[in-house]
């Protein structure tokens, strides 16, 4: 009998194509059917942008998170791997210049199989706490800027908000830590410009009192922070670099990096919430474990800023996770009692809906969500009658999506899939604009407009234009 044999190159070339391939196929077999099928998800008025396998040993490891941001999605896997996707469409000159669904860098931090927080998206770092460190990158290129103990585990992700990071602790602590340590030094050293660079060059003295600027600095959170910090704010003169956080016995704190010095603000919201808070502007939307909705709204009289309720909605039942906002709808799902949605202006209800779920994400003009069904179903943003029903297929690991227009499917086994309107977009509904003109305010140049806040009431802009005036001496 004559024994066939394989050189070992070839061996070796059959074995690295398999190995290849095997994802490839698999990734196929995931897709077909399923919600992630660029047809199925066409017939229900989705279009696939794209689909990426995230690089990771998934026959050993699973998927853990998915952490959403404006222009980027932080993927990690149980091994320790950290891996950002380029969500969006590259903006000439920006940061992010790859095409949406590219894998721009992967990383991996800490021990395999430990714990780890989700990461925090800035705007150019991404944080991550594992074990007893927190770790910084260049959110463009993956480039380990700094890494630091932080003492405890933390409870919640390490979030970048402005020059500054936050890393929530377990045991009632907070850190805040630079985001970018040797970019904020080099600012602080230049500060005053020429002069300021002859004058700290060679200053040991200055150069210690930078560094000392920029140890950890242990915060009072006010209680247990368990869901990650959100950046707070965006409307210039009121507030400037802020973050906000909910302790678990219901405590909303603001913390404003303001011109004179960092302000705080607090506000009790009767209740344990039932889940991470939606920031839009200056407005917050939170649900509570004592059967609550509401909106609260930073806001400033006679030269005084505090937050306020703008409305408070009781529910009949008990909300098992936070707010998802949509345009002007705030929805909130109520477990075995559905699905419930609210005017995000005046928190009237709007309708309520049989389906059982996870929210996940608002496309279009719908609302999608993790049925009990073990299917993807999406409610009408109107009426909130069902629409469209899909397989979930492999893709059993829910992503919510607080921050952009868009569905995202993700596979325990690192299949990542991202989903957008096909239809056209209905006509946008006016915007409240704030009355800063009428009251004398001075706006800045056309191109650095902020976005408008559409839920800033014409008689706070109002009052809170003149207060800032009157402050400002004018």
């Amino acid at each position: 009998m004559r024994r066939s044999c394989v050189s070992a190159p070839w061996l070796l070339a059959v074995v690295a194509l398999t190995w290849m391939m095997a994802p490839m196929a698999a990734a196929q077999t995931c897709l077909c059917g399923s919600a992630g099928d660029e047809f199925v998800a066409a017939g229900a008025g989705l279009v696939r942008e794209w689909v990426v396998q995230i690089p990771f040993d998934s026959a050993g490891w699973r998927l853990g998170h998915v952490v959403v941001g404006d222009d980027l999605i932080v993927a990690q896997s149980g091994d320790g791997g950290v891996h950002v996707v380029q969500a969006s469409e590259p903006i000439a000159g920006g940061a992010f210049s790859a095409r949406p669904g590219c894998v721009l860098w992967s990383e991996r931090v800490g021990k395999p199989g430990g714990p780890m927080q989700q990461a925090g998206i800035g705007s150019a770092v991404v944080t991550v706490a594992r074990d007893l460190d927190v770790y910084g990158f260049d959110a463009a290129t993956g480039r380990q800027l700094w890494q630091r103990p932080s003492g405890h585990a933390a409870s919640a992700a390490a979030v970048p908000v402005g020059k500054w990071a936050f890393v929530p602790l377990q045991g009632d602590g907070m850190l805040k830590m630079p985001a970018d340590p040797q970019s904020l030094a080099a600012a602080m050293l230049l500060a005053d410009g020429p002069e300021g660079r002859r004058r700290l060059g060679g200053n040991a003295a200055a150069e210690r009192k930078v560094l000392a600027a920029l140890e950890p600095l242990s915060l009072q959170p006010g209680g247990d922070v368990s869901l990650p910090p959100q950046r707070f704010g965006g409307i210039p003169r009121l507030v400037t670099d802020a973050v906000l956080w909910l302790t678990t016995r219901g405590k909303l704190v603001v913390l404003s990096d303001a011109p004179k010095g960092w302000e705080r603000y607090e506000r009790e919201i009767g209740g344990a919430p039932s889940g991470a808070p939606i920031v839009r502007g200056l407005s917050v939307f939170v649900a509570s474990q004592d059967n609550a909705v509401m909106r609260l709204d930073l806001v400033r009289k006679a030269g005084i800023t505090r937050i306020q309720d703008a409305w408070v909605t009781n529910l009949d039942d008990q909300p098992e996770a936070g707010p998802l906002l949509h345009r002007d709808t705030v929805v909130v799902s109520l477990g075995p009692a559905g699905i419930a949605a609210f005017s995000a202006r005046t928190g009237a209800n709007l309708w309520r809906s049989p389906t059982v779920g996870r929210l996940v994400a608002g496309v279009g003009e719908r609302i999608w969500c993790h049925a009990e069904t073990g299917r993807l179903e999406a409610l009408d943003l109107a009426s909130g009658g069902r629409r469209e029903t899909l397989c979930i297929g492999c893709f059993t690991l829910p992503v919510v999506n607080t921050v952009t227009e868009k569905l995202l499917l993700a596979s325990p086994g690192g299949l990542l899939v991202s989903l957008a309107s096909g239809r056209a977009p209905a006509p946008a509904a006016e915007a409240v604009q704030p009355k800063a003109e009428a009251a004398g305010q001075e706006q800045p140049p056309a191109e650095e407009q902020p976005a408008a806040n559409p839920f800033e009431q014409d008689d706070n802009a109002a009052e809170n234009a003149a207060a800032n005036d009157a402050a400002d001496g004018g």
